[in-house]
């Protein structure tokens, strides 16, 4: 049965049993158990005896039958007594009642979970899948199946196996509308054993037709057809024909989502006319939670146990009082300033049940809320008092059999029955929209609209927590939008009342009060690790916790139950960050002690993680290790800093090492040679082999950032720490030839590729010759010479396919592209140039994309789809300019020069030719020599088109002004430049 309840739980779905919090009742005969069945089936409602006599027996039942009862009913509560239960089976006239929570009974709880995922499947699809299969899983054989065979109970088994069959329909057409894979088995067992539910035939043809099945789902629509034409005598209905054509079609079926009907939604009771709702009136409105009150409604509506479940200061209060107006019949009590011991006492009273000196609290609860239509009890702020009001529920709602309560807390009150809800921040938009409106309320004036940016990052600041904001909207009394903004370093100084409010909660006058609430419910241990946590930056993963504690994970679980940590679940990872706030309110609780021992143990996690990721980057892992390491690149960042101020060893330099492909993939090519600047600087007596590869790496990056000559100078540096027999001296050969490459150094660069061939083919270091390879072909393209460079690529496409490395793939069709256009063969360069493209856009490498769409542009041009070169063009110079590609930059204007050019931009095409002359002006690098003849096209159309004096001043304007200033200058490329080059 599972884990042991603390109420009790009715298995009907399967043999008839009882289990309390002292294990499984003890069940004698067919009997007993249709009487447990009859009185679940109605669970918290009386059953008459006449009822359960004709339930047990029948239209026939023996002159012993009232007589016996009392015997099954006095043995059955001796049972229920020794399970733990013995209260649960009461007598009230005019029979009896199961006082346990209906959810506590599988076969009702299977009815409301299945209704509240019909509900759920108007905005979520998966998570009504989700639920669904879990309804199902409480099904553990046939319905009532060691219950007395008598009419009724065969009555209610044909209920509950078409209500277990609508789900398991259910289910599949959801999955199968999110295109989801199942096992086609299922459906098929489920078609042949049911052969008259036509829903089923449906989702079968299908599930088959999805498969790619298509003839098995046509066979699937005759076998239909014969079952009901032979048994039925009818033919198959409308919607099964209408599948049956479009998959005879070759078409899409149609959408599976017309369900039946779902069932009617509980609904609340008729409010007596003398029985107002006694709910906290806000104050103001509330902003971006609309879906978030139909989603509370609606689960409140379906259940009798409802937690509003998140962090301080997100709003939980006001959302809970914006549902129960819409679910009605509402009493508020709010638990902040209660006790433990008092618990009861403080509902009643909030409840106006006077003390009468007869009876404790809790009998006085039960009194006023066991009744037809008692009110939707919301109890507020329950976190620190979690477990008394578990304790208290668990006697209060079996007892009430009509009530619900809606909690909201900081933590679950981990009673069985519970469904949590979690309550999130605001999103971007709504917090702003708060902040705005709230600004309004306060100074009767509107946000200038050129602070409207500095709004949403005050608000993204604010981690969208609607208490945060309102606390600094209300500054706006005092201060500035940008002064408030300022200020935020200092946010608990910040964010506090600004007049004591007698009828705000103590923990709603500051954030850091909200903030002292949640620390004191946590223990030692607890409180210990969130303030370690406060040292992470961005996120973490479960490892890099249990690096810094070994206990990490069983404490941390209690904290992201009691919404201090936050979970995020993406590509099926975990992932736990702090709110800012939260993060914030730790850091200053951790001492200097603590604080040095964190960040030690960060650092030493994140060196770690970085190393172990440069042996990963150029193999199949790639895109996992990218993307995990663009995940953590804050937490990289701090680690960096840290270790560069506080390192005492070489662990710095090994960072910035480990970092550098790392920062070539992210286009971080700045940020990976200032670490590495630094780290060498401060590290001159590293050993010569940490530095040698530090060196490697910071050319390597300096190329990339068109700094030649400082690419030249590390070179060198490195060049004095090896010899010819090391796979670095080789690797060193191609950075050269890379330089070379790009200042127009074509022949010296193809002799230093084939003096690295030589020395890594004797090292048989398969890389190296790959890499060597790859940079010879783009030296030789680039250089005019087509035949060389197909040479080389000959032997480097298979190569780096068999290394598995899909950025070097993608460079090697991105070169074959190349090499095919300027050979005059466009349409296969077009076919290259697109699989490299999605390759380099599956490890979101912005470089590979960027090079892509400028040859691209270049084949429109040459088909003479001027516009569409010019969007492929502008988009390549927005990356390449974001990057810090300055090589390239140059290339593109020059091409986007033609393309303007033939759109009748004559003047501006000019401008642009001045701004590239420029650039390569600054680096050293001229025109390339396979570019050139098309450059010399352009320069000589202009020439005619202007004139010769015209021509130079245009260029002249071009390479003096400032090059953002030229583009957004010009109405076809300035606003697509200006979006292209700002994404990140």
């Amino acid at each position: 049965m599972g884990e042991v309840p603390r109420t009790g739980a009715v298995r009907l779905l399967g043999g008839v049993s009882v289990v309390g919090p002292a294990g499984p009742a003890r069940l004698v005969g067919a009997r007993q158990r249709t009487i447990v069945a009859a009185l679940a089936i109605r669970v918290g409602s009386v059953v008459a005896r006449t009822r359960l006599i004709d339930a047990v027996w029948g239209d026939d039942p023996p002159a012993t039958a009232d007589k016996t009862l009392n015997s099954h009913i006095a043995r059955l509560r001796q049972a229920l007594a020794a399970a733990g239960l013995p209260e649960a089976l009461t007598t009230q006239a005019p029979g009896y009642v199961l006082r346990l929570a209906p959810h506590d009974v599988d076969a009702r709880r299977f009815e409301d979970e299945v209704r509240l995922a019909r509900v759920t499947a108007g905005t979520d699809l998966a998570a009504a899948g989700r639920q669904l299969q879990e309804s199902l899983a409480l099904w553990q054989g046939a319905p009532l199946e060691d219950a007395e065979p008598v009419d009724w109970l065969a009555a209610e088994v044909a209920r509950l196996d078409e209500l277990r069959l609508a789900a398991t329909e259910d289910r599949w057409a959801y999955a199968l509308s999110l295109d989801a894979s199942l096992d086609v088995a299922e459906l098929e067992y489920l078609a042949a054993a049911h052969p008259f539910r036509e829903r089923l035939w449906e989702l079968l043809m299908v599930a088959l037709y999805r498969a790619g099945r298509q003839g098995d789902a046509l066979a699937a629509y005759l076998r239909a057809r014969e079952v009901l034409a032979d048994q039925l005598g009818v033919e198959p209905g409308p919607r099964l024909r209408r599948q049956h054509a479009a998959v005879l079609a070759g078409g899409e079926p149609e959408p599976l989502l017309d369900l039946p009907d779902a069932g009617p939604v509980p609904t609340e009771p008729a409010v007596p006319d003398d029985d107002p709702v006694s709910l906290p009136e806000p104050l103001t409105a509330l902003v971006g939670r609309d879906s978030a009150v139909d989603a509370v409604v609606a689960t409140v509506r379906g259940r009798r146990l409802v937690t509003l479940v998140g962090p301080a200061g997100c709003g939980k209060t006001r959302l809970a009082i914006a549902a129960a107006n819409v679910v009605g019949r509402a009493r508020f009590v709010d638990l902040s300033v209660v006790t433990e011991g008092l618990l009861a006492e403080a509902i009643a009273a909030a409840l106006s049940l006077a003390d009468d000196g007869s009876s404790d609290a809790y009998e006085r609860l039960v009194r006023h809320l066991d009744v037809a239509a008692p009110p939707l009890l919301i109890l507020d702020n329950c976190e620190h008092v979690s477990a008394a009001c578990a304790a208290l529920l668990a006697r209060l709602l079996p007892a009430c059999a009509n009530l619900r309560v809606l909690a909201t807390s900081r933590q679950p009150l981990r009673l069985r029955g519970e469904v949590v809800h979690p309550v999130a921040p605001l999103d971007p938009a709504d917090a702003a929209q708060l902040f705005i409106d709230l600004v309004r309320d306060h100074t009767g004036t509107e946000v200038p609209p050129e602070q409207l940016d500095l709004v949403h990052a005050l608000c993204r600041d604010l981690d969208g927590l609607p208490l945060a904001i309102e606390l600094a909207a209300a500054r706006a009394t005092a201060l500035s939008v940008p002064e408030i903004a300022a200020r935020l370093s200092d946010r608990f100084a910040l964010l506090r009342a600004t007049r004591e409010d007698p009828y705000a909660q103590r923990h709603h006058q500051t954030l850091a009060a909200a903030l002292d609430w949640s620390y004191d419910l946590i223990d030692d241990a607890q409180r210990a690790l969130l303030r370690t946590l406060s040292v992470f930056v961005g996120g973490w993963r479960l490892d890099a916790a249990e690096a810094l504690d070994a206990n990490a994970l069983d404490l941390m679980t209690e904290l992201v139950d009691r919404s201090l940590v936050a979970v995020d679940r993406r590509d099926g990872g975990t992932r736990y960050r702090l709110l800012e706030t939260v993060r914030a309110y730790a850091a200053q609780r951790l001492t200097d002690a603590e604080a040095v021992a964190a960040k030690h143990r960060h650092a030493a996690h994140y060196l770690g993680l970085a190393e172990q990721a440069a042996a990963n980057l150029r193999s199949g892992h790639q895109q996992s290790w990218l993307t995990r390491l663009a995940a953590d690149h804050p937490n990289l960042q701090a680690a960096m800093r840290w270790l560069l101020d506080n390192g005492d060893g070489t662990e710095d330099l090994r960072l910035a090492t480990a970092l550098a492909h790392y920062c070539k993939f992210s286009g971080q090519y700045r940020e990976g040679r200032r670490w590495l600047a630094l780290a060498l600087e401060r590290r001159p007596e590293a050993p010569d082999e940490i530095r040698l590869q530090a060196l490697i790496e910071a050319s390597a990056l300096a190329i990339l950032d068109c700094e030649y000559p400082t690419s030249l100078r590390l070179a060198h540096e490195a060049l004095d720490l090896t010899r010819p027999d090391r796979v670095e001296f080789a690797r060193l050969l191609v950075l050269l030839a890379s330089v070379q490459r790009e200042t127009g150094q074509y022949e010296q660069a193809i002799a230093c590729v084939e003096r690295a061939l030589v020395y890594y083919r004797v090292m048989e270091e398969q890389p190296g010759v790959a890499r060597a390879l790859h940079t010879g072909a783009f030296a030789a393209w680039v250089g005019g010479d087509l035949d060389t460079a197909n040479r080389y690529l000959a032997e480097c496409l298979p190569l780096v396919r068999s290394l598995g490395d899909p950025e070097a793939i993608a460079a090697a069709l991105l070169n074959l592209g190349a090499i095919a256009f300027y050979s005059g063969d466009t349409e296969r360069a077009r076919r290259l140039f697109d699989d490299a493209l999605e390759r380099y856009q599956m490890i979101s490498f912005d470089e590979g994309v960027a090079w892509v769409r400028n040859m691209l542009g270049l084949v429109e041009l040459r088909a003479g789809r001027d516009e569409s070169a010019r969007a492929h063009l502008v988009s390549s110079l927005g990356v390449h300019r974001r990057l810090g590609d300055r090589w390239r930059t140059a290339s593109v204007l020059e091409a986007l020069a033609e393309a303007l050019r033939r759109t009748g931009s004559s003047r501006m095409a000019a401008v642009l030719l001045g701004a590239a002359g420029a650039v390569r002006a600054a680096i050293g690098a001229p025109v390339p020599a396979v570019e050139r003849t098309d450059w010399e096209r352009t320069y000589g159309a202009l020439q005619a088109e202007l004139g010769e004096d015209d021509l130079l001043a245009a260029i002249t304007e071009g390479h003096d002004r400032e090059l953002d200033g030229i583009l957004a200058s010009d109405p076809k490329i300035g606003r697509s430049f200006t979006t292209t080059s700002a994404q990140p």
